[in-house]
């Protein structure tokens, strides 16, 4: 399946890649894929979200790899179990999109504090 997932981001980009880009893709795509399976509702299983489960860790895989890029290659988030730490800019729009894609296959949607008065 990562073999798929590296396919659709590359053709997102536009084409081929180096063997570089697509070594880190190759392990972007992994990630994204046990990030997203993690969050299956109990009953789901990966094979029963389709090519939701391909597109939506492409795209979540695009956007840590075009941030990456952005940044000449530092990282612009950490996750640490469950939290997550992202740096600089509003959430991007490929991470929303998979959010939406994934949203049926989910348990939870997640949370995040924005303008809170402290």
């Amino acid at each position: 399946m990562v073999k798929e997932i590296v396919t659709v981001a590359a053709a997102l980009l536009g084409g081929r890649l180096s063997e570089e880009e697509e070594a880190l893709l190759t392990r972007l795509g992994q990630l994204a894929l046990e990030g997203w399976q993690m969050r299956l509702r109990p009953e789901i299983e990966p094979a029963a979200c389709g090519d939701a489960l391909v597109f939506a860790s492409a795209l979540t895989a695009l956007d840590a790899f075009v941030a990456g890029q952005a940044l000449g290659g530092a990282p612009s988030s950490f996750r640490a179990g469950d939290v997550s730490l992202s740096f600089g800019g509003e959430a991007s729009r490929n991470g929303a999109q998979a959010a939406r894609i994934m949203a049926p296959f989910v348990s939870d949607q997640g949370f995040w504090f924005q303008g809170v008065r402290g």
